[in-house]
């Protein structure tokens, strides 16, 4: 989501100034005319997180996200609510925030990528079953490979600024936010949460 107001000034003097500071993510002149015209890129284009601020405090959900991909990126990183942004990218189709032909560009290089990686062939051996995940996913190797690689990604930080422990007590405007699934995959902690997790951290 990274703003590039020089490149953007350079390439398209003519735009707003609102437009100019627009994320990359958003921002058609970074995603087209710099990185697919200028650079030459055609490979498959991914937005960062769509729940980062960087992105969220630009406008509304259901304007971002047909907005990025019309901008240039082919797909975006987490869903809110998945009937929800799929009706959202519809509605951009009708009210021509996204166009079709931009849409139908962005599924062939999503297809052309599957393919590539052979996605669509079936491999019976390599296939993981949802019922079977639950008997992998946490199971006592994969803890122990968690818990070394933690032990051994510890960062000495000098705390010259007495900021360290860091706490919703301390500092008012600590947000966690929660990415799952169902019904709503956006949520948020606070208060006795936060305080909860920082604490066992």
């Amino acid at each position: 989501h990274i703003m590039l107001p020089e490149y953007v000034r350079e390439l398209a003097p003519e735009l707003p100034e609102e437009e100019v500071w627009m994320p990359a993510t958003l921002n058609k002149t970074l995603m087209t005319t710099l990185l697919r015209d200028k650079l030459g890129f055609q490979g498959v284009v991914v937005t960062d997180a769509s729940h980062m601020v960087a992105m969220t405090n630009q406008m509304t959900r259901k304007e971002m996200l047909p907005r990025a991909i019309n901008a240039g990126c082919d797909m975006f990183l987490f869903t809110k609510n998945l009937d929800e942004d799929y009706s959202f990218m519809e509605e951009g189709i009708e009210k021509g925030i996204l166009t079709q032909e931009r849409l139908n560009e962005a599924v062939t290089r999503i297809l052309g990528l599957k393919a590539a990686l052979r996605l669509h062939e079936k491999k019976e051996d390599s296939t993981i079953f949802a019922e079977k995940a639950g008997e992998i996913i946490g199971c006592d190797k994969h803890v122990k490979i968690e818990k070394d690689c933690a032990d051994k990604g510890i960062t000495l930080v000098k705390d010259k600024q007495n900021l360290i422990p860091v706490s919703p007590e301390k500092y008012k405007r600590v947000l966690l936010y929660v990415l799952k699934s169902g019904e709503s995959a956006f949520g948020s902690g606070g208060g006795e949460d936060i305080g909860q997790i920082f604490s066992e951290a």
